[in-house]
């Protein structure tokens, strides 16, 4: 009698079941700005890997170079813990979703690090901050200026910046922009003077040239 009052609903409780468990999909938690920087790379990583010339290689690392070491304000991004880690700049988190890594970096001191391990999904906020040094554009690990990290249910706050930390963090940013602004200026005019020494170098070798020319003539009268 059992089996006849629920064979009825059979297809019903197989449906439901089955939109439970994609409703835990981790696809469900990427926003859609996670996406469209991920599909991103994605498309300029292969463009690169499969350049057939040296000038479309060159041309497509430095699109895929320029992608990666945007700084651009983050919220709610999806990674799954790989590594809970110490290193000179502090503690950090390592996620990873979708053959990005990113090295997440509390900036403040409110947050208990024992309690993350791998295999944990989070959710985090915060900015981007260019490609680690040694990682590459086809491989790559992304700093993150954090002030936020929660469960992917939402549930769970496990990190906040407070607003004094908020403060430190915009006068970080600002220095490092000064600084940045700094060292392109500085760029450009050791590449002025590089441009300088190479018209002066030209010069001289065609004056030499042009002596040499005139030695000749002078021979063959």
């Amino acid at each position: 009698m059992t089996f006849n009052i629920i064979k009825p609903y059979k297809y019903f409780i197989i449906s439901l079941s089955i939109l439970l468990l994609s409703s835990c999909d981790s696809s469900s938690f990427i926003s859609s700005e996670q996406t469209q920087f991920t599909q991103t790379w994605e498309n300029l990583i292969n463009k690169y890997l499969n350049s057939e010339t040296a000038v479309r290689e060159t041309h497509w690392y430095d699109k895929v170079d320029t992608h990666l070491n945007q700084k651009i304000n983050i919220k709610n991004w999806y990674g799954t813990v790989t590594e809970v880690g110490n290193s000179l700049s502090g503690k950090y988190i390592t996620v990873e979703y979708s053959g990005i890594r990113y090295y997440i970096y509390p900036k403040g001191d409110n947050i208990n690090y024992l309690k993350f391990e791998p295999g944990m999904e989070l959710l985090f906020s915060g900015i981007l901050n260019g490609n680690y040094m040694w990682d590459t554009v086809d491989n790559p690990g992304l700093y993150v200026y954090n002030t936020k990290i929660q469960s992917t249910d939402h549930n769970k706050v496990y990190f906040l910046i407070t607003d004094s930390e908020m403060d430190v963090l915009q006068n970080l940013l600002k220095e490092e922009e000064e600084i940045d602004d700094a060292f392109n200026q500085a760029l450009d005019e050791l590449n002025e003077v590089f441009e300088d020494a190479i018209d002066e170098m030209e010069q001289e070798l065609d004056n030499m040239l042009d002596e040499i020319e005139i030695d000749r003539d002078y021979e063959f009268d």
